[in-house]
């Protein structure tokens, strides 16, 4: 009984230090806050473009901000994070690696398609899509990827962007058309593609 006494008392200190098996997950790290100065120097940055919805977001702020070689993401709002990750409020991505939005292979999304002056826009008025909004516009994708974002707040961020603008996009190539049709979720999409995106070499699958 006083063995069986100690093993309990020791189980009992080593869970609530945390260490009996070793098997808890630690909630994920959202990484470093984005401050005023960090917005103010990517306004003003070069390189790859940045594109955002403005210096607020439904009163929410740019709480998070990359800006990579070829690709940016600036996020909204106070992150809220468990063990599979952080979410915020609204998030916008800005990348040279382009794809389509993708739905359930039945849908007809061909209601979907919008134009942004000379850019070409995806904006579903429900969620029948994974994306809610996308913009291609010259080399570049731009994803807020969340329902209830208003397509007119996206808007070019830093200076690369703001030459940039809503021009005519590139068209898909045959090859990232080929890699995006593997997937049966991207082809409603690929099928309705507006002839601005459709590649002129082949026909889509």
């Amino acid at each position: 009984m006083r063995t069986s006494l100690i093993a309990m008392t020791g189980c009992c200190l080593l869970l609530l230090s945390g260490c009996a098996t070793g098997s808890r997950i630690p909630i994920a790290d959202p990484g470093p806050t984005a401050s005023s100065e960090d917005v103010a120097r990517t306004r003003e940055s070069g390189g790859s473009p940045v594109f955002w919805l403005g210096e607020r977001d439904a009163g929410a702020r740019v709480t998070s901000l990359e800006h990579r070689r070829r690709s940016s993401v600036l996020r909204y709002g106070k992150p809220v994070c468990d063990e599979s990750g952080c979410t915020w409020s609204a998030t916008i991505f800005t990348d040279e690696q382009r794809d389509v939005p993708y739905s359930d292979a039945h849908r007809s999304v061909a209601r979907c398609w919008r134009r942004l002056g000379q850019a070409v826009a995806f904006a579903c008025p429900d969620q029948e899509t994974e994306s809610a909004v996308v913009v291609w516009t010259g080399p570049v994708q731009i994803d807020a990827g969340e329902f209830g974002v208003d397509l007119s707040s996206v808007r070019p961020m830093n200076r690369t962007a703001r030459r940039l603008g809503f021009v005519r996009p590139r068209r898909f190539t045959c090859a990232e058309v080929t890699r995006l049709a593997e997937d049966p979720n991207a082809r409603p999409a690929l099928r309705t593609l507006p002839r601005a995106l459709a590649p002129r070499d082949c026909p889509v699958p």
